[in-house]
C-alpha cells in the first residue's frame, strides 16, 4: 500500500469516528469535519464549543460511553487545568479514576481568591509607600 492510500484510509477512518461522535452528541458533522485544528485530521477537532482529541472520540464510541459522561469529563478537565491537577483520559474517567470532588474545586477556588486578594492588597500597600 502506498503512503497516499494509507493517508486517505486514515482520514476516512478519523472522519467516520467523528461522524458517529457528532451524531451521538448532536454536533454538526459537516462543520466539525472542516474544523480539525490546523487541518490535522486525527488530532484535535472543534465540535460545537468543545475541542476534542481523536482518542476521546474513539473511546466514546468504542466503549459506548453514556452520553452525559463526555461533558462531565470535559468540564472536569477544565477545572483540573485551572489548578494544574492531572487530567485523566476519557478511558480512565469512565472507569472511575481518582478525581477531585466539586467541593474540592470550590475549596481550591476559595483559597485562590484569598491568595489573589492578599496579593492585590500587598500591591496596593506597596504602591502607597512610594
Amino acid at each position: 500500500m502506498d503512503k497516499n492510500k494509507a493517508k486517505d484510509l486514515y482520514t476516512r477512518g478519523c472522519n467516520e469516528y467523528l461522524r458517529l461522535f457528532c451524531e451521538k452528541h448532536d454536533f454538526d458533522f459537516e462543520d466539525a469535519k472542516s474544523s480539525w485544528v490546523d487541518g490535522n485530521v486525527g488530532d484535535i477537532v472543534l465540535c460545537g464549543d468543545y475541542y476534542v482529541g481523536l482518542q476521546t472520540i474513539i473511546t466514546d464510541i468504542d466503549e459506548n460511553a453514556p452520553e452525559e459522561e463526555f461533558i462531565k469529563h470535559y468540564d472536569y478537565c477544565i477545572d483540573a487545568a485551572e489548578f494544574n491537577l492531572p487530567q485523566p483520559n476519557f478511558h480512565s474517567w469512565l472507569r472511575g479514576c481518582p478525581r477531585t470532588s466539586p467541593e474540592g474545586f470550590e475549596r481550591l477556588r476559595a483559597i485562590k481568591k484569598t491568595l489573589e486578594d492578599a496579593i492585590n492588597e500587598e500591591k496596593e500597600n506597596n504602591s502607597n509607600n512610594f
